[in-house]
């Protein structure tokens, strides 16, 4: 109970902190996600109305940056473009009285910002003439004109993206009727996003081992006042069960020599029978308590070895025979032979006792009690126990393995504490195995035990 208790509060408290990590970096996922494309589509916006930038017809030399004219129209000389400016050194007097100290000032930046940025910039005319007015696309830098050609067609929304070519783009018509294409590179940004997803992943492990640890030891310390006084009261119930197993010992002994007598009248004879009746539910009541107080203490008491199952139930069958004949009610089945299991040959009979003594005490007058024991694949053995009487509820099937739970008031009748198929359910779980309760819903009521075979 109190492992079951500490899994319950550790799986809560793990699924919390997945939920909330997952929510925290999926936030910053589209956060960061939605600024790259917002500050891509500012450049867009940007370069689609810059009128700037050094035109070139589609399929001319990249390299070819064109030629400046001098200012005035006194001579025909050109200057290349960026080659051979020289810095023009500002002249103070200090730098003439220090010639070893002069600065060469560099002159401000005044490039615009979508000259800076990785941009392809395409003017196409009414005539679909294209003029290549940037590219700072180093994988397209060498493309030739059909392919440029084509992605203006593949263009078919005012923006959005070109997954496969990893482009962002911009449609919009300038004055004059000419349409400008800007194009923006993605894969950096998908490179960015992908390194983060990397960094979040091994950050969300590593924080969720920490918050396991924290929680594990956080289970102990919370579970620790249940667990102290669940094992009290389970030393209780074995005390008190063990204690009660002598005086009633006493009192059925006692009872037994009384019953033996002769001397006894009528009357008096019929009261020491109920005494030996209750004494005997008595004990019966305190050996199941502490059959169940040693078993929720989780310290193993019973040594497992190689079983005959097929004997077990068969032995348990020619027990009940007798009893099921005396109430009208007969016992029929089928049992495959040599099925071994590994458990206790003591509780394996109680635990197939008690399914046929829950079948002779609630199955219909004149009905017949089914008991197959069969072998399902090559690891578990299955045992069922098939009698017919009121079929059970669902509300009855989901509780009928709780301690002292006994069904509806029709059954109130027939003896018993409620405590056998919640014995039956802790020794299936002790042996590895699974026992379940089904019903037809019309007069069918089965249990099934499924064991591992050794």
């Amino acid at each position: 109970m109190i492992k079951g208790l500490r899994r319950k509060f550790i799986f809560i408290m793990m699924t919390m902190v997945v939920i909330l990590l997952t929510a925290i970096f999926t936030s910053l996922y589209y956060s960061t996600k939605l600024n790259y494309e917002q500050e891509s589509m500012r450049q867009l916006e940007n370069a689609a109305r810059d009128n700037g930038g050094t035109p070139r017809r589609a399929g001319q030399d990249p390299g070819d940056r064109g030629t400046l004219q001098k200012p005035g129209n006194e001579s025909d000389e050109t200057i290349e473009s960026n080659d051979n400016l020289e810095m023009q050194e500002p002249q103070n007097e200090t730098s003439a009285q220090n010639p070893g100290n002069r600065r060469i000032q560099p002159p401000p930046d005044n490039t615009p910002d979508t000259e800076q940025a990785a941009l392809l910039i395409i003017d196409q005319t009414d005539n679909n003439e294209i003029t290549i007015v940037q590219n700072r696309l180093l994988r397209y830098e060498e493309a030739e004109e059909s392919f440029f050609s084509w992605l203006t067609e593949a263009v078919s929304e005012p923006s959005g993206l070109l997954k496969e070519q990893h482009l962002r783009y911009l449609r919009q018509h300038r004055p004059g009727g000419s349409t400008r294409y800007v194009f923006a590179d993605t894969l950096s940004e998908e490179q960015a996003l992908r390194w983060q997803l990397l960094q979040s992943l091994v950050i969300g492990l590593g924080a969720f081992a920490v918050f396991f640890l924290f929680t594990l030891i956080l289970s102990r310390w919370i579970t620790r006042p249940v667990e102290d006084a669940w094992n009290r009261q389970q030393q209780f119930v074995a005390d008190a069960s063990h204690e009660l197993k002598t005086p009633l010992t006493v009192i059925l002994a006692n009872v037994n020599m009384l019953s033996q007598s002769t001397q006894l009248p009528t009357q008096e004879s019929i009261c020491v029978e109920n005494i030996q009746d209750e004494a005997v539910r008595m004990k019966h009541l305190a050996e199941n308590l502490l059959t169940l107080a040693r078993s929720d203490s989780g310290r193993p008491t019973e040594h497992f070895s190689d079983i005959d199952l097929s004997y077990q139930v068969s032995a348990s069958m020619l027990t009940f025979e007798p009893i099921a004949f005396e109430m009208g009610k007969s016992i029929s089945g089928r049992i495959e032979g040599n099925i071994h299991v590994n458990g206790n040959a003591d509780s394996l009979r109680q635990l197939s006792d008690i399914l046929l003594d829950n079948a002779c005490k609630y199955s219909s007058p004149d009905s017949e009690i089914q008991v197959n024991l069969a072998t399902t694949g090559k690891h578990r053995a299955v045992l069922t126990v098939t009698s017919s009487g009121t079929p059970l509820s669902d509300e009855e099937i989901n509780h009928i393995f709780l301690r002292f739970y006994r069904a509806d008031p029709s059954r109130g009748s027939v003896s018993g504490y409620g405590l056998g198929l919640s014995i039956a359910q802790t020794i299936t779980a002790a042996h590895g195995g699974r026992i379940e309760a089904e019903s037809d819903g019309k007069s069918q009521n089965t249990f099934r035990v499924i064991l591992p075979l050794t």
